[in-house]
């Protein structure tokens, strides 16, 4: 269901280790056994009703330049050369906050005897203005008392210690895989000593939806008695729970043991979803128009088509923010997006303009003396420098042909604007970066100029990087390997000063220095919450009183006020009043709680911008939240926190790539943008939207349907290792097929040296198409796309056949030239003959068309069908009434086909009238087809002059641009791409993607629909609990519920503004003897009542609550 937001996503990739994972409420267990450990005694500060702390011991720093003074009366790090010994206290354990599971896995966590440790102590100046930075008192560890230790009771729910020992042999990914498919016999072996799951995952995911299973199986709550209850069909074969086997035993009597557990296993539900298994569409017909041309001119125009702007898509991935220190109304914001990266707003987020663009955004810092002085970095291994708010920067450091390039923080030194610093680790395209080594690089002309000062060894990437207020040479740095700290502005750097968070989950997200405080620090982790200094970055103490979560992100003080902190998270803002001592959550108004990037106005505390970030895959790859997302956008808030609204007015989407309409679902479509980091979905024609975020949506390429329920979609993409996406749950899950295809590859393929198999499959995917009549027979192709950034594994242009629904693919290349430079860009499929199937290629990315192939069996043999055809062909479109007939957009025009590709003749009057002369290549091309599925005389195309509409199957077409934004077209052509138009599933709203072209613009290509009226109703078929409720309707619906309790049926009716809602609910008696009202959005409207049938209808306004009691 669309409107179900999957919140948590694949929230679980941070319990990497088979053993208890730690939370956000104190170091990592210490081993059981007493140790000898050469630590320096951190000061601590207390926390009134606090128990959340606990101390971390730190590592000595490494060398350190001799002539280097060490110490400074700014409040520098100072070492003290004579050690002393003392005894540490036991440290507690870190527990994930708030759960409740206490399952152990490790024989180190068995134990809680104190450990004795020799500790060498190293005295640091504490200059600590305020009284309340005292150090926290140590109570002497209490004797453990002996005590019988009962036979432990099986629990009644436990996924977490199988999900655990299963991470642990073979990684996190393939768990959540087994949310989606079997295990294989391989798998099964490797894990066949793991403890079992009492339940099975795949079961309690449908039965209690994933947002709550996420919750359960991790611990962060457990489940009730009566989710228990209905979780009984999740145990596995001839099983039951313990809960059902107390009460059995209670029960005594076998008579009374049966009926207590039928009473306990007795989970008829209240509510039960709706499942839709078919909607009945109107049969596809020619039906002539009384004329061929334009029937409605407006100011000399043809005003068939009234376009107008869809709302906004609005982009998840706000990557930094950063306020002027000097100017607290102009407020920069970066996304990992390459065609959105830096954004200035200059009245404190009332607006935003797009002031450059790049690559994906990692930083953004703001001269501390000039609002219009800002450098950024990207993760693609540059830095820009503007000295006008963004605009026309200049590229002032470059490490893309380098083996460290990838920047993730850059900072101005809050003293001296002329110091900046930043860091670069491992490439873009590296995968993990743990381990590595840092180039650490610093400006001393304000960002203008960089030289490389060092490099922290092993500490892979900087995340980001503290500078001292008063001494711009100590750094302090949040890196993949815990927190580094350095007296030398760089230079050398010492080990971890947190080393006890773990070997993998040790990654410190961001940290930050109190306002004027040398010593005083506060630090985000990714997995255990946040943690805080008191002696300059030395020693750490976890302050989580407050966090509901240990998964952060961001932590800024207030510049104004040093006791307010903010620090965002897995689920909201949180909110520090006593210098990030306790927290409070501020989420108020947070439509979507996973947030990332925030910023502190820089005069007055309770004012702050934050950025959600449904997935921030190379900046923060371990917490990817994939599935589907509302509420997305740039927040401000006025009150602390308390409340916040969007803001982020001008911000969209900026480069649209691609669309794909659901082929029977009305008023639905996927779309995606080039180099983003979503695609977008909305059931109402663009009155709103749901980000989808997977890996695949940063470079899209084509989606697929199928015709049946519930629908399966595809998705192919150039990203890797999922060159291929499956999702069967309307986009909250999907599954790669990557592997599939590289299995597949053909033995002639292989033979020809086109196929490395040394390495895992990689290849460009573009065309994928499912059968109409068969929702198993699946094709996809390939392009042959030289790159300089990716590294393919498969060369040329491939088509594979999957006839088991993706699970399985097979080369069929049998009178294809493989070897040819072309793009495999658009498949077709007959609507009743799954072996007839077209197979367009294209110049788009690749070197040359080489026109249309066609298979009649099945995709075995191939032959081309280009008898009067131009070779450079764009697009292909089918009649679905008429399958015979064909068309094909191409560099010369519109061809037809009435034979099946035997013959093509060219269609292409009135696209070339009032050109000058003789028209160019340019001016003649057709880049894009679109037929209405209910009526295919009527297509759509793009041009040279903007957007064509013939209503006689191609033999007369006329331009209707209509208001579109394509004053310049005489110049530059309208369209300079694929995949821009498109026509709903009823044939009444088209849609087109345009760049707009404006001078000194950044070329932005947006989406416009036409709304042509209300569609003719479909039926719907949804199966509730094996009965049936049929609805006549013209919406898009979803999300239908049967209320035993309250005797009535609820669902979600979409449909884009202007258009009518023309509803019928049929429902069986057994559910509702005789309706009697229907709400829309809680008010009443009229409805005609027979039997058991209720009719009524409204006017659409996006998607609203419609409830038949």
């Amino acid at each position: 269901m669309i409107r179900l937001v999957r919140a948590l996503g694949t929230i679980a990739l941070f319990f990497l280790l088979a053993g208890a994972c730690g939370g956000g409420d104190g170091p990592v267990a210490v081993p059981s056994a007493p140790t000898t450990t050469p630590v320096t005694e951190s000061p601590t500060t207390a926390v009134a009703g606090s128990t959340t702390e606990g101390t971390i011991e730190a590592s000595t720093a490494t060398t350190v330049d001799a002539a280097m003074p060490t110490s400074t009366s700014t409040g520098a790090i100072t070492a003290i050369a004579e050690p002393t010994t003392t005894t540490a206290p036991p440290e507690p354990t870190v527990t994930m906050a708030p759960s409740t599971t206490t399952s152990e896995t490790s024989a180190d966590l068995e134990s809680t005897a104190p450990t004795t440790t020799t500790t060498n102590v190293a005295s640091t100046t504490t200059n600590v203005a305020s009284a309340e930075l005292e150090s926290d008192p140590v109570e002497e560890p209490k004797p453990l008392e002996s005590e019988p230790v009962a036979e432990p009771k099986p629990p009644d729910f436990d996924l977490l210690s199988a999900f655990q020992c299963v991470s642990a042999v073979l990684g996190p990914a393939t768990w959540h895989e087994w949310r989606r498919r079997d295990p294989t016999t391989e798998e099964m072996a490797r894990t066949a000593d793991c403890p079992p799951a009492t339940h099975d995952l795949r079961c309690v995911d449908r039965t209690v939806g994933f947002e709550r299973s996420d919750q359960l199986w991790i611990g962060w709550s457990e489940p009730t008695d009566a989710e228990l209850d209905a979780l009984e069909p999740c145990l596995p074969a001839g099983t039951t729970s313990s809960r059902t086997s107390d009460l059995e035993s209670a029960a005594g009597e076998s008579a009374g043991q049966a009926s207590a557990a039928a009473e306990a296993s007795d989970s008829t539900p209240t509510e039960i979803s709706g499942v839709l298994r078919s909607v009945d569409a109107p049969d596809a017909a020619h039906r002539t128009a009384s004329e061929s041309g334009c029937s409605s001119f407006a100011g000399g125009e043809c005003a068939e088509l009234a376009w107008e702007s869809v709302a906004p898509l609005r982009n998840g991935g706000v990557s930094a923010l950063a306020v002027s220190p000097t100017n607290p109304g102009v407020v920069y914001a970066g996304f990992d997006s390459n065609d959105m990266s830096l954004w200035r707003s200059d009245d404190a987020g009332a607006t935003w303009n797009q002031v450059h663009n790049s690559a994906h955004t990692s930083a953004i810092a703001v001269s501390p003396v000039d609002s219009s002085t800002v450098l950024y970095s990207v993760i693609e291994g540059w830095i820009y420098h503007s000295d006008s708010g963004g605009t026309s920067p200049d590229l002032v450091l470059d490490r893309r042909d380098t083996g460290d390039y990838r920047f993730a923080d850059v900072t101005y030194a809050p003293s001296d604007p002329n110091v900046a610093y930043t860091s670069a680790t491992g490439t873009r395209e590296g995968g993990e970066q743990r381990g590595l080594s840092a180039v650490v690089l610093s400006s001393g002309d304000g960002g203008r100029t960089w030289q490389v000062v060092g490099t922290c060894d092993g500490c892979g990437v900087i995340q980001g990087i503290a500078i001292d207020s008063a001494d711009p040479r100590v750094l302090v740095a949040a890196t993949d390997m815990g927190i580094r700290t350095s007296a030398d502005g760089g230079a050398t750097w010492s080990t971890d000063h947190l080393p006890r968070l773990g070997s993998w989950d040790n990654k410190v997200l961001d940290v930050a220095f109190q306002p004027d405080s040398s010593t005083y620090l506060l630090a985000a982790t990714q997995d255990h919450g946040v943690y805080r200094s008191t002696d300059g970055g030395q020693t750490w103490t976890a302050s989580n009183d407050g966090l509901t979560n240990s998964s952060t992100h961001e932590i800024h003080f207030a510049p104004s006020d040093g006791n307010v902190a903010y620090v965002t998270s897995h689920v909201g803002v949180f909110r520090s009043d006593d210098g990030g001592r306790s927290w409070v959550e501020r989420s108020g108004g947070l439509s979507y709680r996973y947030v990332h990037a925030i910023a502190v106005d820089s005069h007055n505390p309770d004012v702050a911008y934050v950025g959600t970030a449904s997935e921030l895959n190379q900046l923060h790859a371990e917490h990817i939240q994939e599935g589907l997302h509302r509420g997305e956008g740039l927040y401000k808030t006025t009150d602390g926190g308390r409340t916040w609204t969007l803001s982020d007015s001008g911000i969209e989407e900026s480069r649209l790539v691609m669309m794909t309409p659901h082929p029977v679902r009305p008023y639905e479509m996927y779309t995606g943008a080039s180099a983003g980091r979503s695609g977008y979905v909305t059931t109402d024609a663009g009155d709103s939207w749901v980000v989808s975020s997977t890996r695949a949506s940063h470079y899209p390429m084509v989606s697929a349907y199928t015709t049946t329920f519930p629908s399966v979609q595809y998705l192919s993409s150039l990203s890797s290792r999922v060159e291929l996406i499956r999702s069967a749950d309307g986009g909250h899950t999907w599954t790669s097929l990557s592997d599939a295809l590289g299995r597949g590859v053909s033995t002639r393929s292989r033979a020809n040296g086109q196929y490395d198999e040394s390495r895992f499959f990689h290849a460009h995917t573009h065309g994928v198409a499912v059968a109409p009549s068969d929702p198993d027979v699946v094709y996809a192709g390939t392009i042959s796309h030289p790159s300089q950034f990716e590294q393919y594994t498969l060369s040329g242009a491939h088509i594979f056949r999957s006839t088991d629904g993706g699970d399985t693919f097979a080369e069929v290349d049998d009178g294809f030239p493989t070897q040819t430079d072309t793009s495999i860009n658009a498949i077709v499929i007959h609507p009743t003959d799954a072996n007839t199937v077209y197979v367009m290629t294209s110049s788009y990315e690749s070197i040359e068309g080489i026109g249309i192939y066609r298979s009649t069996d099945g995709g075995n043999t191939w032959t081309a069908i280009n008898d009067g055809l131009d070779l450079e062909t764009n697009d292909l479109q089918i009649d679905p009434s008429d399958p015979r007939i064909l068309y094909a957009a191409t560099a010369a025009g519109v061809y037809k086909s009435t034979d099946g590709g035997d013959t093509w003749q060219l269609r292409s009057n009135g696209m070339l009238d009032d050109l000058p002369g003789f028209p160019t290549r340019r001016e003649r091309e057709v880049i894009d087809l679109a037929i209405d599925p209910t009526n295919p005389l009527v297509l759509y195309a793009t041009g040279f002059k903007g957007v064509y509409r013939t209503k006689d199957g191609g033999e007369n077409w006329y331009v209707v641009n209509g208001n579109l934004p394509l004053e310049s077209w005489r110049d530059h052509g309208a369209f300079g791409h694929d995949r821009n138009i498109e026509v709903d599933a009823t044939g009444q709203v088209v849609y087109v993607l345009v760049g707009t072209r404006k001078p000194d613009s950044y070329d932005p290509v947006r989406l416009y629909r036409a709304v042509l009226g209300t569609p003719a109703p479909r039926t719907w078929h949804f199966d509730v609990d094996g009965k049936v409720v049929t609805i006549d309707s013209t919406s898009n619906l979803s999300g239908l519920v049967m209320d035993l309790d309250d005797d009535e049926v609820r669902f979600v009716a979409a449909g884009p503004d202007g258009t009518e809602s023309r509803t019928t609910v049929t429902v069986p008696s057994e559910y509702l003897s005789s309706p009697t009202s229907v709400t829309v959005d809680g008010v009443t409207v009229p409805a005609q009542i027979d039997g058991g049938s209720v009719t009524f209808s409204f006017n659409h306004d996006g998607e609203s609550d419609v409830v038949v009691r």
